[in-house]
């Protein structure tokens, strides 16, 4: 038998539910873990045997499938029927939507099932009671999923197929928000030139949201501890001294890495923050808000955004273009 605090209250858990309850931890890990250990694992397999029939990645889908299995009656057991609420709520938004809005059913459809490969996440998450153990597992899949890019990177080259990838910056930014929150917990050596390379890959994934979003994380966090910001500040001080050799020596390592240079070029010519299609998206979102603040419908502000930016529109065109930028920004 195990003790827990659970919501303030000591209960007691089953060696069998304290077994389950590390399951659940693991699979909340692969939501951001299993992509980068899939990827590293199909380039290994496929460099020896050239042709698997996709059975490598099957392997791996059956090791999650177990892990899924083994947490699957405490997931049910905590749910107490929250995710089917909330599966009933969306539903009905989308329903209200399509009766009241203008909608492309190709899109809705879209949307809809996004949110439903999401919800099982969801599940996942509400049931996790031990957040120690998921704290520690956290700490652990952010070094796999580190040491699993480096080795991608050094060993095959090929971190993503186009000039940058939203994909991989926000794959990559649990793994510095999780190093960057051990520092602050308890300053070690290892954590913190760990966040340090991770936060420099970061950088090298080439899109600005993930950079944004570890700033914020940076600045509301509560430091621990008077080393971390002298070391932050004597850190500070090299950067803007040395500026622009920082910038040139980190571009030319991207550039022989094969990794995207977006944000450096940016940073060079001091124009990470301007950005001319997305002032030019962000006017034309405003004026929407004028026009109806009660909103266009799911997924319809896209369409409006796609046509105006595009001058056409398609279900697929429209997943680039998102107002929700205007808040992020």
């Amino acid at each position: 038998m195990q003790v827990l605090i659970e919501r303030k209250k000591f209960i007691l858990y089953s060696d069998d539910e304290a077994r389950q309850e590390k399951y659940l931890s693991i699979l909340a890990c692969l939501i951001f873990a299993s992509s980068s250990i899939i990827h590293l694992f199909n380039s290994i397999v496929r460099y020896i045997i050239p042709n698997t029939y996709k059975l490598d990645t099957l392997f791996l889908y059956c090791i999650l499938f177990y892990i899924a299995f083994c947490a699957l009656k405490l997931i049910f057991k905590r749910n107490n029927y929250s995710g089917l609420f909330l599966l009933l709520a969306i539903s009905i938004l989308c329903l209200l939507s399509v009766i009241c809005f203008p909608f492309d059913v190709e899109l809705v459809q879209n949307i809809f099932i996004e949110v439903l490969t999401a919800l099982p996440w969801f599940f996942v998450a509400f049931a996790v009671r031990d957040f120690n153990l998921l704290k520690r597992y956290l700490r652990i899949s952010a070094y796999i999923v580190l040491c699993c890019t480096i080795f991608q990177m050094l060993l095959f080259g090929d971190i993503f197929t186009t000039s940058y990838s939203q994909a991989m910056g926000y794959t990559f930014l649990p793994v510095c928000l999780i190093l960057l929150d051990s520092v602050f917990e308890k300053i070690k050596i290892l954590d913190l030139i760990c966040f340090l390379i991770a936060a420099v890959l970061l950088l090298a994934m080439g899109a600005r949201g993930p950079l944004g979003a570890l700033a914020v994380y940076f600045c509301i966090s509560k430091w621990k501890g008077f080393i971390a910001f002298i070391f932050i500040c004597l850190i500070s001080i090299l950067f803007v001294v040395f500026y622009d050799e920082i910038l040139m020596l980190l571009r030319q390592i991207f550039v022989e890495l094969g990794l995207s240079t977006r944000v450096v070029d940016a940073l060079l010519e001091h124009r990470l923050l301007l950005d001319a299609t997305r002032k030019k998206q962000y006017l034309y979102v405003l004026e929407l808000i004028k026009q109806n603040p009660f909103g266009y419908g799911v997924g319809y502000d896209r369409i409006l955004i796609c046509q105006y930016m595009e001058g056409l529109y398609s279900a697929e065109l429209a997943y680039g273009w998102y107002s929700h930028n205007i808040i992020l920004d």
